[in-house]
């Protein structure tokens, strides 16, 4: 709950990187944690409508050492998901 907490864009890679537009956060909660995040529809270059259907996967990565850029651990809603395959990934669907 404390630290940085970083939204990066991993793909596509030519332009990948932090994304400091989105909001992020976190607290402890009951048996764990408790992440909220605000991304901008912008960031996805999408106008969003009632019924649009995306492929979407939401993982957490800790890292408990500032100084040291090292992953400890990753949570994903969708444990057997392929990373550049959004059609292993799990569907959000907009609604009104």
């Amino acid at each position: 709950t404390k630290g940085k907490k970083e939204a990066f864009l991993w793909f596509p890679r030519d332009v990948a990187g932090s994304r400091t537009q989105v909001k992020i956060g976190s607290d402890m909660w009951q048996n764990g944690y408790r992440v909220e995040a605000a991304i901008p529809w912008s960031l996805f270059g999408v106008t969003p409508y009632a019924g649009e259907h995306f492929g979407f996967v939401y993982s957490t990565s800790d890292n408990d050492n500032e100084s040291n850029a090292q992953q400890d651990s990753m949570v994903s809603s969708d444990a057997g998901r392929h990373l550049t395959n959004p059609t292993s990934w799990q569907e959000l669907v907009l609604s009104n």
